[in-house]
């Protein structure tokens, strides 16, 4: 159940990430009790009728109706109301009820990155200096430093000591410096720490997962008879330029009844990721590749993602691959899937991709088979929005980098050829028919990954 604490006072010393007691705070009568509550997004809001995005916008020209938390309040106050029905009223009014923290349970166990702030009227060393978190949730923070100008310049990391409840500020305490405020260096570290994005090299015991690098590793007769020989297929990958970890290709051609034969085909890690292996714990520790601007910090070795399972063009590799027979309408005949061993044709860019769709005088095969792709994707995405597909017209930016020191020169907008739909769509559709495929093999262990609505707020500042 969401609930809305408004206000430092009704916080009482919370930071966002403790578990707390809470009291709920109706308009009168009783009040109730939630005990082991975890706080996350403080936000100061009255108690109000939860309002879904859609609803938001077209409710903000119309009379105000009754508020339903008066139905409430007046069944609370004529009935021996229990927190069960309390919570159950909520729901079925849909609402968004207020409270106030009685006490914290547990403070969340974390270090805070950020820099301190010395008094303007003052430039000499204080002992006792106020840090202010990068993490804009929390409170600032006291803090004891010595020598406190020579950190003025510097973003640092501090932990947590105590909250006492009569200090406007939680009191902290010094662990390390990380480095000078406006370093791209600095930042980007700042950024990694504060979402605990592991950024330590990966350990022998990982690496020894996998085939040495300086081996020439080339795929066994054995694994061969094992899987579905596509070597021969006009089979090519479209990714940004530059890309080194290339985790999937397609292909397409036309068979006899006039239909297409389509296949995804994605990278088989399974093949050198073992469960519960060395390398698989540690990958599922770090959960994801993460991103930055000049910078990537890996969830599997570059050995595995940038050569051993990089569907590079020219080479043997090993992958998944989902086959379709579709008709001129894009509509599955049927599909299969098959552990395959490929050799992409080329590894292209969605720029050189479109190039040779465009070019009239390349009628080559595998032009020819993009061609097809391409025309297949644009049926594929028209029959999506028809049927309600969420569209995102962001744009997009690209950087161009310093060739030496890796900081950012240039900004641009990134320009988006059909090519990129190309890929999205059958992305999409590999997704679908993988997904299907478990809920109908694996009912019982299968999950929903399901997206919430866009808040309200969102939604509303889009359109404003």
């Amino acid at each position: 159940m969401e609930v809305k604490i408004k206000g430092r006072k009704n916080l009482n010393r919370s930071m966002n990430g403790d578990i707390v007691v809470l009291k709920l705070l109706p308009e009168s009568g009783k009040q109730y009790l939630f005990y082991s509550c975890r706080i996350f997004s403080l936000k100061k809001k009255e108690w109000q009728k939860k309002t879904n995005a859609i609803n938001a916008i077209i409710d903000d020209n119309e009379e105000p109706q009754d508020d339903p938390s008066s139905h409430l309040i007046q069944e609370s106050n004529n009935s021996d109301d229990s927190l069960k029905h309390i919570i159950s009223k909520i729901h079925q009014f849909n609402l968004v009820p207020s409270a106030k923290v009685l006490g914290v349970l547990k403070h969340q166990q974390r270090n805070f990155c950020g820099h301190i702030i010395l008094p303007a009227e003052s430039q000499e060393n204080k002992t006792i200096c106020e840090f202010v978190p990068a993490d804009s949730r929390y409170p600032h923070f006291f803090l004891r430093l010595r020598n406190s100008l020579v950190f003025a310049t510097k973003k640092i990391v501090v932990g947590f000591n105590k909250w006492d409840p009569n200090s406007e500020l939680p009191l902290g305490h010094f662990i390390g410096v990380i480095g000078d405020i406006g370093n791209l260096e600095t930042e980007s570290k700042v950024i990694l720490m504060e979402h605990n994005v592991e950024t330590r090299e990966f350990s022998k015991q990982v690496l020894s997962c996998l085939p040495k690098e300086d081996e020439k590793w080339r795929i066994t007769s054995e694994e061969l008879k094992k899987r579905l020989d596509l070597r021969e297929l006009n089979i090519c990958s479209i990714d940004p330029p530059g890309c080194k970890d290339i985790d999937d290709a397609l292909h397409c051609f036309r068979l006899p009844n006039g239909n297409f034969q389509v296949g995804v085909h994605i990278a088989d890690v399974s093949y050198f990721v073992k469960s519960d292996t060395p390398i698989d714990l540690e990958a599922a520790h770090r959960c994801t590749t993460v991103y930055l601007v000049e910078k990537r910090t890996d969830m599997l070795p570059k050995l595995l993602t940038e050569t051993l399972c990089s569907l590079k063009g020219g080479e043997e590799r090993l992958a998944f691959s989902v086959l379709w027979e579709l008709n001129k309408n894009a509509e599955i005949v049927n599909v299969d899937f098959k552990k395959t061993v490929i050799r992409s044709k080329r590894a292209l860019n969605y720029g050189e991709a479109q190039k040779m769709i465009d070019d009239v005088k390349d009628n080559s095969e595998l032009t020819n088979s993009i061609r097809d792709l391409n025309y297949l994707a644009k049926k594929l995405k028209a029959k999506r929005v028809e049927n309600g597909a969420l569209q995102l017209a962001s744009t997009q930016v690209k950087f161009t980098f310093d060739e030496e020191t890796h900081n950012a020169t240039d900004v641009a907008f990134y320009h988006l050829y059909d090519t990129n739909s190309l890929v999205e769509e059958f992305m999409l559709l590999a997704n679908v028919a993988v997904a299907e495929k478990i809920v109908t093999h694996f009912p019982s262990n299968s999950v929903l990954r399901k997206h919430s609505s866009p808040k309200a707020i969102q939604v509303i500042n889009l359109f404003s």
